[in-house]
C-alpha cells in the first residue's frame, strides 16, 4: 500500500498521522532505520532497517521488536540501530 493512498487508523495514542509519517521519511532515509514507539501496540517497540543489494534493490528487512521496558533509552535509540545496520551491511555484502 502506498502512503499517499493510505488512511491510517490509529492503533494507539502514539500512532503517527499520515502527515507526521510523511514528514519523518527523510530522516528515516538519512539515518537508515525506522522506529515504532508503541504506535502499533502499547508496550511494544520496534526498530527496523532495510536489506538491499549494492544496486538498491530491496531484499527484505531486519528488525528488533520487544517490550518497551526492555528497549528503552540508550540501548534502544543508539545500540540497536547500529547493530541492525551492521548486520544489514554484512548481508548486503553477501548478496553482491
Amino acid at each position: 500500500m502506498l502512503l499517499s493512498e493510505s488512511e491510517r487508523t490509529p492503533c494507539t495514542e502514539n500512532t503517527q498521522s499520515t502527515e507526521a509519517l510523511r514528514e519523518s521519511l527523510e530522516d528515516i532515509r538519512t539515518q537508515g532505520w525506522a522506529v515504532d514507539r508503541e504506535e502499533w501496540q502499547t508496550g511494544i517497540r520496534c526498530i527496523a532497517t532495510a536489506v538491499s543489494d549494492t544496486d538498491g534493490n530491496l531484499h527484505g528487512a531486519l528488525c528488533v521488536t520487544g517490550p518497551t521496558d526492555s528497549l528503552s533509552g540508550k540501548r534502544f535509540e543508539q545500540d540497536v540501530p547500529g547493530l541492525l545496520i551492521s548486520s544489514a551491511q554484512e548481508i548486503r555484502s553477501k548478496l553482491s
